[in-house]
This record gives C-alpha cells, structure tokens and sequence, in this order.
C-alpha cells in the first residue's frame, strides 16, 4: 500500500495547487496532511479556508481515506469544527497508527502560553538564520527530539514532521516531508520543495528504504524525482 504524504501546503498559494497532480501522479491508498494546511491571512477564521480546501480535496480523494492534521499556522479554537468531514483520525493535532507517528512539529506549542511560543519561534529563525549553517543543521535534530520526548514515539518507530518546511530523512527514523511553498523559510527551495511517500503494509513500514523523498525541481514542477538513501 502507499501512503502520500504533504506537509506545509499553505492553500491557496501558487504551488499548493500543485496537491491535486501529486495525487493524480502517485495514486495513493492514503493521504496524510501535516498541517500549515492552508494560509490563513485572516487569523480570526482560518475554518472558512479549510472548508474550502477541504471541499476541492473531496473531489479528488474519499476524505475517510485521509488523516488531516494541523499546524501553527492554521487552526484556532475553532479547529473542531473540522470532525464533521469524517477523517481517519479525530485528533487533529498528533496521530499515530502502526508503526508511524505524524506530528507537524510545531515545538513552540509545548509552552504554556501560545505568545511564549510565536516569539520561539521567530527566535529560533533568527538565530537559525544567523549561525552560519550550524543551526541549520541542529534544528531538525532538536525538533524531532523534542517531539519524540513529547509524545512518547519509541525509538524504532518512524516520525514524520513538517512545519520547519525541509525535505530530508535525520537521525533514527525521523523524517521531515517538505513543503509546496516556494518562499525561503530557513531552508532554500531546492531543500523544501516536495512531499514523500511511503510503502507500507497494514501502515506498518518494514525498511527504511520504503520511505521516499519527492522532490519537485525548479521549474520543471510538478515532475518529481525520488531521492533514495
């Protein structure tokens, strides 16, 4: 079976587009959204996007087929309302089945104010942005640790992250899933652009060499290449 995986969609940006020929082209069983799902520019109601964006999806996939999470850019309190289009999980926040555990990363949200955790976060872009490649390097390390710690992922088990907007497989089975947004966040686009797919078997991953990074090539979008380690 496949499993897609895209992360920092940011509907309804240019390259968020880009969700409906990735389906189209990969065929997948499932479909794991990580959250940053859409681009709220208004903060106050980002449930009108979703339902807009949810909308187009059930066009495209039966949304029982899809685990849809969130992320920091948009959801609100009003986030439950999203129960009603009946996904696989019924936490949007954090999901797990088999041996595979989706998170969208978003480490800021463990402090106990939300304020605490928006000047993390721009605090951390700083000073990553500023480390002469050093902090690059760490911050998956340090995002996928913390997470690990918070929601007790055992150390076999695969991780997957997005909100840091990086393609790439670090340490134990952790693996960050990219973005369909062609805007530097820390990491260049050739870096962040694409989306992975996993075969598995009952969402059980039996080898590492199941789980492939997609990557989508500047210009040539939406043809992807798998990068295989």
């Amino acid at each position: 079976m496949k499993l897609l995986i895209l992360s920092d969609v940011h509907y309804p940006e240019p390259y968020s587009m880009l969700y409906k020929k990735i389906i189209e082209a990969e065929k997948p069983d499932n479909i794991v959204f990580l959250g940053d799902n859409v681009e709220a520019k208004d903060k106050s109601n980002p449930i009108k996007l979703h339902e807009r964006f949810i909308g187009e999806l059930r066009g495209t996939l039966e949304l029982d087929r899809v685990i849809y999470l969130l992320g920091d850019n948009d959801y609100n309190e009003k986030f439950k309302k999203l129960e009603k289009f009946n996904f696989i999980n019924s936490n949007f926040l954090f999901f797990s089945i088999g041996n595979m555990y989706f998170f969208h990363g978003n480490i800021e949200s463990f402090l106990p104010f939300s304020g605490a955790g928006h000047f993390a976060e721009k605090l951390g872009r700083y000073l990553v942005s500023n480390s002469f490649g050093v902090g690059k390097a760490l911050l998956p390390k340090v995002v996928s640790f913390a997470s690990r710690i918070k929601y007790k992922v055992p150390n076999d088990a695969y991780l997957f992250e997005g909100h840091i907007h990086l393609l790439k497989k670090t340490g134990r089975n952790d693996i960050f899933c990219g973005t369909l947004r062609n805007k530097r966040l820390v990491y260049d686009p050739e870096e962040s652009l694409g989306y992975v797919t996993v075969e598995h078997r009952n969402f059980f991953v039996s080898k590492k060499s199941d789980v492939k990074l997609k990557r989508l090539d500047l210009p040539s979008i939406p043809y992807a290449k798998a990068q295989r380690h």
